[in-house]
């Protein structure tokens, strides 16, 4: 089962997409449609600014022309179009799609605020943050905090996002809306300790909320070992934020709260650009990958589904960790995108190889859209001519540039195999361990730590990203459904804590024949932390560093694989131990290297695989298993490891008939046939994709 749900095609976007964001120096000589045109040229399709685009010629208002809420919505009824509408028209013009990038967040127009009190962000500590000034690439943004629980200012925007969304909605250029990146609750400028805001509109919020999951006064206080007089009393108790051993139950309860009012924020923005423009894009990015992060920002991505594409931020090193950084971003079922492909070492530009192989991981996900962030970091100003001069990274991209148009038709059409592993998402134990990592009244910051649920996970999930296994990652929300359809084999939990329904819920799963894989200290508490060890019983733990010590008395039944379990626990996180778990779950395997590195097997271990070095080729290229248009089956391979060291003579085992091999840059294919079960692929760097059927079977486009 797959969890992407929204369709192949998305608006006026071409798929998939690649696009450069593009921010504009006032003193910059070159004009706005000159870079634009250049951009063009250079063979991107889409571009998205958040900045200042271009100094209007006569602007109505007294702010900056900045890419932001109130520096457009100047007051009520008020508008300064200048510089927006410049922009389409200079895309229109060359023949850019352009998305909207307007900053929202920390840009509450003026005369909301006048006209609705209460707005302000009041801090648990008694701060107000209200009004302030931020300068930014040679402009000054004027700042204003606001509640995203104030039904004032989420109706002001859903009113102004609209207003834009109509003006546009007969433009060639425009696509879609950015209505949020990155810059977000808690970006340290804004000084909002971890977005925690106590504002009567926000308290409102949580007082609805209690009344909602509790019921009556008697529940929550048996719930929380609490005396509060009433729940109107509990929404205001302000020691809920008081640091100590344990986070106050009522936290965990203000953290889905606040979920939930600022997916209705970005809701009500959504419904009213689609009621505008029916087929532009809503967008958020950069918001949720890295553990706990949610509860820095505030904003779940599984209550984000009823967006078009989450779009997040690539890792440094290649590709790793894509498969986790897009499942992440899908679990709500949206469509995924790559933006900020440009994380690299301090003091140096991403490597064309560094590249080429995320934009191609990228595509081997399912992305519908990949974003180069930003113009000034991949090319320059020649101070003699005031031109844009490319940086030899961008140089190097651009023949595969070519290459994805060309193959533009046959990469659209690719979607990734469903998964025979379900994962977990961790959220109770971010909760818990937040806690105790970040105190915040200390530290005001936009990044947080990992909790051991999401370590659990991510080390387990990595294991499975290390030998090219596909996984989806599911909310516990969304667990029921997703099991329910049947297609998965085995279900890795790393949670530390458990709700009683999500568990009681994977045991029944197990009963009716599934396999489940815990991590070590996965689902020792409930969602109160107190201890329950929900699948004692069922455990079978699996020994595998008996293997190693072969000189005491019954190793080989202490580290025999307990085949007839149904819940194994690891001992660690071993890739040694992962092809034993994979052949116990049914799980099949998307493409098995021959390891000519190996001579003999192991006759303790059973598999011709080094436990200590595993298999040479699998850990030096990824793999992605898709489906094309056609339901044929098409590899993605893309190399880790060293650049500019090709791959000689890979060896697959294959028992199926021709292929045809694509080689990026290059857009024309090979055909290549197998001998006595082994396909030996062609020699190449970076990236090459494998489809079924080979060429008489029209697998070019």
């Amino acid at each position: 089962m797959n969890p992407e749900t929204k369709p192949t095609t998305l608006g006026r976007l071409s798929v998939p997409a690649l696009g450069m964001c593009f921010h504009y120096y006032k003193f910059c000589k070159q004009s706005q449609r000159d870079q634009l045109r250049q951009i063009r040229d250079l063979g991107f399709e889409v571009v998205h600014t958040e900045e200042s685009p271009v100094a209007p010629g006569d602007s109505p208002g007294p702010l900056d022309p900045m890419m932001a809420w109130n520096h457009i919505e100047i007051g009520r009824n008020q508008y300064d179009w200048a510089f927006l509408d410049r922009f389409v028209e200079d895309c229109e013009a060359v023949g850019l799609k352009l998305f909207h990038d307007i900053e929202i967040i920390h840009h509450l127009p003026e005369w909301v605020a006048q006209r609705h009190p209460g707005t302000e962000v009041l801090l648990p500590t008694g701060e107000r943050i209200g009004a302030y000034q931020r300068p930014m690439c040679l402009g000054m943004f004027q700042m204003r905090c606001f509640s995203l629980a104030h039904p004032a200012c989420r109706d002001a925007l859903a009113d102004f996002i609209g207003k834009v969304a109509a003006r546009y909605a007969g433009s060639r250029a425009v696509v879609g809306y950015i209505l949020f990146e990155e810059l977000g609750m808690n970006f340290p400028h804004s000084l909002t300790w971890y977005g925690q805001d106590v504002s009567p509109a926000t308290m409102a919020a949580f007082e609805r909320y209690l009344e909602t999951k509790y019921g009556d006064i008697g529940t929550l206080n048996d719930r929380c070992a609490s005396a509060y007089p009433d729940i109107a009393a509990a929404a205001r108790d302000r020691a809920i934020f008081r640091h100590h051993d344990r986070p106050h139950r009522l936290w965990q309860d203000w953290c889905y709260c606040r979920s939930a009012y600022e997916a209705d924020f970005f809701r009500a923005a959504d419904a009213a650009v689609k009621r505008a423009d029916p087929d532009a894009l809503t967008v958020i990015s950069s918001i949720d990958v890295y553990p706990s992060y949610w509860i820095v920002q505030g904003t779940r991505t599984e209550e984000l589904g009823f967006l078009d594409i989450i779009g997040e931020k690539s890792f440094e090193n290649t590709q790793d960790g894509f498969r986790w950084m897009f499942n992440w971003a899908r679990v709500a079922g949206t469509a995924v995108g790559l933006s900020n492909i440009n994380i690299h070492i301090p003091g140096h530009d991403i490597t064309t190889a560094d590249l080429v192989r995320k934009i191609y991981a990228a595509l081997g996900m399912g992305t519908r859209w990949n974003a180069l962030y930003a113009w000034h970091w991949y090319s320059h100003e020649d101070p003699q001519t005031g031109q844009r001069v490319l940086h030899e990274n961008l140089k190097g991209f651009l023949p595969y540039v070519k290459c994805h148009q060309a193959l533009q038709g046959f990469l659209g059409g690719l979607r990734p195999r469903p998964a025979e592993v379900a994962v977990l998402k961790p959220v109770l134990s971010d909760l818990v361990d937040f806690w105790s990592r970040h105190d915040p009244r200390l530290r005001r910051k936009s990044h947080s730590g990992g909790s051991a649920g999401s370590l659990n996970t991510m080390h387990l999930a990595g294991l499975l990203n290390q030998e090219n296994v596909p996984y989806d990652l599911i909310a516990a929300e969304n667990l029921a459904a997703a099991l329910k359809g049947g297609g998965y084999r085995l279900l890795v939990v790393g949670e530390t804590h458990l709700r009683a329904e999500t568990a009681a819920l994977i045991r029944a799963w197990v009963d009716g024949g599934g396999k489940l894989l815990l991590a070590p200290g996965a689902a020792r508490f409930d969602d109160a932390g107190k201890e329950a060890d929900v699948f004692a019983d069922l455990i079978r733990q699996q020994n595998q560093l008996s293997n190693g010590y072969r000189d005491f008395v019954g190793w080989e039944q202490d580290g025999a694989f307990p085949v007839d379990a149904c819940a194994l626990l690891v001992e660690r996180a071993d890739a040694g131990q992962l092809p034993a778990i994979l052949t116990w779950a049914g799980v099949s395997r998307t493409l098995e290297f021959i390891d000519d590195s190996v001579r003999e097997p192991d006759p303790f271990l059973g598999t011709a695989r080094s436990p200590v070095t595993g298999n040479p080729h699998t850990k030096r290229i990824a793999v992605y298993r898709m489906t094309d248009s056609a339901g044929r089956d098409v590899f993605m391979l893309v190399q880790k490891g060293p650049e500019g060291q090709p791959l000689v003579n890979v060896p697959i085992a294959w028992s199926g008939g021709p292929v045809a091999v694509y080689r990026p840059p290059q857009a024309e294919p090979l055909h290549v046939a197998p001998a006595n079960g082994t396909l030996v692929l062609p020699d190449w760097s970076d990236i090459l994709i494998m489809a079924t059927g080979g060429l008489q079977e029209g697998c070019v486009t």
